[in-house]
């Protein structure tokens, strides 16, 4: 899911012709669904941005 989270996002980061103060405020969201026997069904919500500008962070 990260891998495709950070393709997502610099396709993204294209569409804004890498201009920094814009792909600095942007954030990728993704939504992880799984089933396990003994909870039940489980969603995670994973974010994804870069606010440094080279190592983008996933929270």
């Amino acid at each position: 899911m990260p891998k495709m989270m950070k393709d997502m996002f610099d396709q993204l980061c294209k569409t804004f012709d890498q201009d920094e103060k814009k792909t600095r405020k942007l954030e990728t969201i993704g939504f992880l669904y799984a089933d396990s026997i003994f909870q039940g069904l489980m969603m995670t919500l994973l974010r994804l941005d870069s606010p440094a500008g080279y190592i983008c962070r996933v929270s």
